[in-house]
C-alpha cells in the first residue's frame, strides 16, 4: 500500500494513506462506492464534504475496486473495516468521530460491517 497523502483536496483512498494527519483533523469521514465501483466515482461528493466542513478527514476507500464487489456483502464489509483500522493505526492523533457514507451496495458493506 502506498502512503502519499492526495494533496490539495484532502480526499485519501486506501491506496494513498498519509502517514500522518498535518492537519489534526479529528472527525473520520469513510466513503464507500457502489457495485463494479471506484473511489473515484465519489470525488464530486468528497470535494463537496471538504468545501463544507474542512475539519473532515476523508477517506475514499478503494479496497471494494472493480470485480471484487462480487464476493459477497460480507467480505467488502471487511475489507472496508481492514482499511478504516489501518488507517487509524497509521495516524498519530485519535479521531473523536467516524461517519460511514455508502452509495448504493457501499452502503450495505458499511452497515454490514457494523463498524
Amino acid at each position: 500500500m502506498n502512503v502519499n497523502q492526495n494533496p490539495g483536496n484532502n480526499m485519501l483512498s486506501s491506496s494513498s494513506i498519509s502517514s500522518s494527519n498535518p492537519n489534526n483533523k479529528s472527525h473520520l469521514v469513510v466513503v464507500a462506492h457502489g457495485l463494479v465501483g471506484r473511489a473515484k466515482d465519489l470525488d464530486y461528493l468528497v470535494r463537496r464534504l471538504r468545501l463544507t466542513s474542512p475539519d473532515l478527514y476523508v477517506l475514499a476507500t478503494s479496497v471494494n475496486e472493480g470485480f471484487k464487489t462480487y464476493d459477497g456483502v460480507l467480505a467488502g464489509a471487511e475489507r472496508i473495516a481492514n482499511d478504516v483500522i489501518e488507517l487509524i493505526n497509521i495516524e498519530s492523533n485519535e479521531f473523536t468521530s467516524i461517519s460511514f457514507i455508502g452509495n448504493s451496495l457501499g452502503g450495505l458493506y458499511v452497515r454490514a460491517g457494523k463498524i
